[in-house]
């Protein structure tokens, strides 16, 4: 998130062109070192964009839009109805992070569209072309005769050049993002999570990720034909990817381009397109360190379950608080301090975890008290077992009696693969 401040900005916003219909168009604009230069093309059958980095094809003509349930595709068959174009160099500063200050260097593009047949339903597409790559979103404004949208499927495509080599995490896995990275080409890949990292022939390093994720489902990836990759969106339980009322906002589609594998962990570009902070002063958040009972736990020198190898024993957390107190650390976060660790607790989405109920082995009274002698403070740990619902009906009680023990932070878990309705974690829902 970007909080703005008092800074040195350039903001040229140029004439919107004339009001006239232009039925197929290729529309170009760069970056402001002019080493990237993106095509925006409406002389196909359907939609597409292109990119050039330093005098290169980066990306090949790849299709745009969108198919709907119970609504025609909104793919091509477009006029463009208006351009927009603007210039930003602006600075602002994060409330925290690895940089305070962060540069907003971009040329800005906006394509409004119609279809030329009925029902001659509108989309605007926005690029933006900043020095280390671009980003592009969707925009179906409000219309006449919409008032519900249910997306079926995302067309985007980032169709390469070559084979190039990518480094992925399969998407729609048990385990999820906790998986080693695999090293495949392309035409190999699995329907795999973003940010993907791709190494060209002739060594350029590439990311593929989004930004600016609001009310809209996660991307994935996967290879629908030779050097291409598809947008995959994650669906509703009802094989629908979104669903919107009479208008929606895509998150932005990126692709991060830089000489050197470091130069992708320097760009600010998803910072620069992700929505400003909304929380106003956030002066009261403390950045700190904790240390805790839980990497014992997962490999299987404790147990969350109660029994004789309890990792969340008042002993335990006693001897990390001296710990955490002699080497600087905060907090000490304890999992498995609470009832409903039964076997097999995870698999059956936690009925009952109580939240406001320490096992027997565990005095949190007490240790408290020993950890704020000692200048620390325990951490909860709140494993919802991917059960929002058995977790909401209790987060009243639970917080008002950690508020009363003086805990300042607690963290919740998610473990399952779908949450405990059938819905996915990184879906709309």
């Amino acid at each position: 998130m970007k909080l703005r401040t008092l800074g040195f900005s350039c903001l040229l916003i140029c004439m919107l062109l004339p009001q006239f219909t232009v039925f197929a168009q290729k529309l170009n604009i760069g970056s402001p070192d002019k080493q990237i230069n993106l095509t925006f093309d409406n002389t196909q059958p359907q939609l597409q964009y292109s990119m050039a980095y330093k005098g290169k094809t980066l990306i090949a003509p790849s299709a745009l839009g969108f198919v709907f349930d119970k609504m025609s595709p909104l793919d091509g068959g477009f006029k463009v109805i208006k351009e927009e174009r603007s210039t930003t160099d602006e600075t602002w500063d994060q409330p925290w992070g690895e940089e305070k200050t962060i540069r907003d260097q971009h040329n800005r593009l906006v394509v409004y569209l119609e279809e030329q047949a009925a029902p001659n339903r509108k989309l605007n597409i926005e690029f933006k072309v900043f020095n280390d790559g671009i980003g592009f979103r969707y925009i179906f404004p409000e219309q006449k005769g919409v008032d519900s949208i249910y997306i079926s499927d995302e067309l985007t495509e980032f169709s390469f050049v070559d084979n190039h080599t990518t480094w992925y995490i399969p998407a729609y896995d048990r385990m999820k993002y906790e998986i080693l990275y695999k090293a495949a080409p392309i035409d190999n890949l699995d329907t795999a999570h973003t940010p993907l990292t791709i190494r060209t022939t002739d060594d350029v390093y590439v990311s593929l990720h989004e930004a600016a994720l609001v009310d809209f489902a996660s991307m994935t990836l996967y290879g629908n034909r030779t050097n291409t990759l598809k947008s995959d969106l994650v669906p509703w339980q009802d094989g629908i990817k979104v669903k919107s009322k009479g208008q929606f906002k895509s998150s932005w589609r990126t692709i991060q381009v830089a000489d050197t594998p470091g130069g992708l962990i320097e760009s600010n570009l998803i910072l620069n397109l992700n929505e400003p902070n909304k929380l106003g002063d956030v002066s009261w958040v403390s950045p700190m360190k904790y240390v805790g009972i839980w990497w014992g736990i997962h490999i299987h020198n404790w147990t969350f379950e109660q029994g004789p190898k309890l990792g969340a024993t008042t002993e335990n957390t006693m001897q990390h608080i001296d710990f955490a107190a002699r080497h600087g650390f905060d907090e000490v976060l304890v999992e498995g301090w609470n009832e409903g660790f039964e076997k097999a607790w995870y698999r059956d989405f936690g009925p009952n975890q109580d939240y406001t109920t320490p096992n027997p082995r565990f005095d949190w009274f007490k240790l408290q008290e020993y950890a704020l002698s000692k200048g620390v403070s325990i951490q909860a740990y709140n494993e919802t077992c991917a059960n929002p619902i058995n977790y909401l009906s209790q987060i009243d009680s639970a917080y008002t009696l950690y508020e009363k023990l003086g805990y300042k932070s607690v963290k919740v878990g998610q473990v399952n693969d779908k949450l405990v309705n059938g819905e996915w974690h990184h879906g709309q829902y």
